[in-house]
């Protein structure tokens, strides 16, 4: 993991997720496990901008991306704020082992690194690698390690 910039939103998701948002909230009223379409956030603007975040690489493991194992990852779960399902700032790149993460309820995002909110100095003060396992001395690092798979 390294500390990521986020690029200014794109313009698709900007005219749209407010009408998307409505969307799958009224939806999610008849349907309370309704998902968000991923044809939505998915779309090819909004994936390049992430792309172009990370150079094609998982914001999570750096691990690089090609083909069906690149994934649309929603850092706070649909299940606990729907509400942010269209949100730029919660919509992460990640590789199909760090999408399959634990949910919030195991481990809070409030416990483990953000590539976003946390520096190249405090990532690598608490993820380091040893003979290409990636380790921890610190709790909030082994937490990092868990909840996205990074050791799988």
């Amino acid at each position: 993991m390294i500390h990521l910039i986020r690029l200014s939103i794109p313009d698709i998701l900007n005219r749209k997720k407010t009408e998307w948002t409505a969307k799958l909230l009224t939806k999610r009223l008849s349907e309370p496990n309704a998902r968000p379409d991923h044809n939505k956030y998915g779309h090819i603007e909004i994936k390049n901008k992430l792309f172009a975040i990370s150079n094609y690489k998982c914001f999570y493991s750096e691990e690089k991306l090609k083909g069906e194992y690149r994934e649309i990852d929603h850092h706070i779960e649909i299940e606990e704020k729907p509400e942010e399902a269209y949100e730029w700032e919660n919509l992460y790149l990640a590789s199909a082992n760090c999408n399959d993460k634990l949910p919030n309820k195991d481990i809070s995002n409030n416990d483990v690194l953000n590539p976003f909110t946390n520096s190249n100095d405090e990532i690598q003060s608490n993820l380091y690698f040893e003979d290409e396992c990636i380790l921890s001395d610190s709790q909030i690092g082994k937490n990092t390690i868990k909840k996205y798979r990074l050791d799988s």
